[in-house]
């Protein structure tokens, strides 16, 4: 069985998932991707298939392209102040 789960891209990936801070989400999400490419690389001269770690890699992939759409639909909105968010928030 494998247990990939402690590679660097892991850590990574995961500190993209859990980044609180809007700012940091696209330094977050290319280091995610660096590092899962960086995986993929050594992965084509491993021994073996390694199918559970590949298909992981495959999810990462497509969560990082659902968080890069995420912060370009937070990025373009228009900033709201505050009152008019509470305002909102009452309807």
């Amino acid at each position: 069985m494998e247990d990939y789960h402690q590679e660097d891209w892991v850590l990574v990936y995961r500190s993209a998932l859990t980044e609180l801070e809007q700012v940091n989400m696209p330094a977050r999400i290319e280091a995610a991707q660096k590092a899962i490419i960086a995986r993929m690389e050594v992965l084509q001269i491993l021994p073996g298939l390694h199918p559970q770690e590949r298909q992981a890699i495959e999810d990462a992939l497509c969560g990082l392209r659902s968080l890069r759409r995420e912060d370009a639909r937070l990025r373009s909105e228009p900033k709201r102040s505050p009152q008019i968010q509470q305002l909102g928030d009452r309807g």
